[in-house]
């Protein structure tokens, strides 16, 4: 069958698709064909949906399909096998949760996230910005890098830390990812590309495996583990949501919000974890901005020092709400000409 898709890995391109390729996700068809494994590397797998539409290519008659997300798990949907029935169940949490949020899950009433607008005045290049200002301690938890073992997404991390040290340079509160490696590059101890990695840190969420341990310790740390708020930002393009349908504003940033228990961190809308969560007492609050390869947790001091015990599942450093996050924030190591020079 001959398709046409538009966005994502695969945009502008015609390929021939067995239609046993294409099934059902949500209701919808949809089919996630092969695609560049630097770009699944980076982005996550690909999936579109079928529109509906025809349009010419080359002379033929073509399907038209559109992306409609990245999914960063090793198998996307649309699954080869029925899943209504599968669930997966997060280490500590109890009960198995479905692996997916769906849009029946959206909640319409948002005024749970009211509080946050008092404590997040504006959006801007702190934690401030990122973090409500009434937790006593903050954290940067930093995503890892990755090496691939072979083609496709079977990955494993590298820490920071490790490549600071292989580098030359200095770790601190506000490491930045691109002049640490810029720190090689003038110490003549690496060339700016990936020797001791593979593919950068991930911006804009903790990988996955990350964020349920996460959510294992953070459910230590609430008197309500069976009650949290998780907010999709709407920027990351969710397909099929009603124009009005009620989203929790913050200054920047407009998110799509679904309620569970703290166990449900791991699970994914149309390919992408929370970008904020927290508990309905309000013990913590977890925010990984779509810009950012950290994620940042406020808390009690306690937490804080939990987390820093886990050194085996996060690379976890301190930080404090004046704490600068933009791509210039480092002034130890020697700054990377721009933003994106060594992504």
């Amino acid at each position: 069958m001959w398709c046409h898709f538009v966005g994502g890995n695969l945009d502008q391109q015609a390929l021939d698709i067995d239609e046993r390729e294409i099934s059902e996700y949500l209701g919808i068809p949809m089919c996630s064909p092969p695609q560049d494994p630097k770009l699944v590397r980076s982005y996550g797998m690909g999936v579109y949906s079928d529109t509906g539409r025809t349009i010419t290519i080359d002379g033929r008659l073509a399907r038209l399909f559109e992306h409609y997300g990245n999914w960063q798990s090793v198998n996307p949907p649309p699954f080869a096998v029925d899943v209504s029935g599968q669930a997966v169940t997060v280490s500590g949490a109890g009960e198995p949760v479905p692996e997916f949020w769906s849009y029946a899950d959206l909640l319409g009433d948002v005024s749970a996230g009211d509080w946050l607008r008092e404590r997040i005045p504006r959006f801007g290049s702190t934690v401030s910005a990122l973090v409500p200002d009434v937790y006593p301690t903050h954290l940067r938890l930093l995503h890892p890098a990755w090496t691939i073992r072979e083609v496709g997404l079977d990955r494993s991390p590298v820490r920071w830390k490790i490549l600071a040290d292989a580098l030359g340079a200095v770790m601190h509160q506000t490491v930045a990812w691109g002049s640490m490696i810029e720190a090689g590059v003038r110490s003549g101890r690496g060339t700016g590309e990936g020797s001791l990695w593979d593919a950068s840190p991930t911006t804009g969420e903790l990988p996955a495996r990350e964020t349920v341990a996460l959510a294992t310790v953070l459910a230590e740390h609430t008197t309500t583990p069976d009650d949290c708020y998780f907010g999709f930002w709407e920027g990351l393009g969710f397909r099929g949501v009603p124009e009005n349908h009620p989203r929790m504003t913050l200054p920047g940033r407009r998110h799509l919000l679904v309620r569970g228990s703290v166990g449900d961190a791991g699970r994914e809308l149309q390919g992408f974890l929370p970008s904020i969560w927290w508990p309905a007492d309000r013990a913590w609050f977890v925010a990984s901005d779509v810009d950012l390869m950290s994620t940042y947790v406020g808390g009690a001091t306690e937490l804080a020092n939990a987390l820093h015990g886990e050194i085996e599942l996060f690379e976890a450093i301190d930080s404090w709400l004046g704490a600068r996050i933009t791509w210039d924030c480092d002034t130890i190591n020697p700054r990377a000409s721009g933003p994106h020079t060594h992504d």
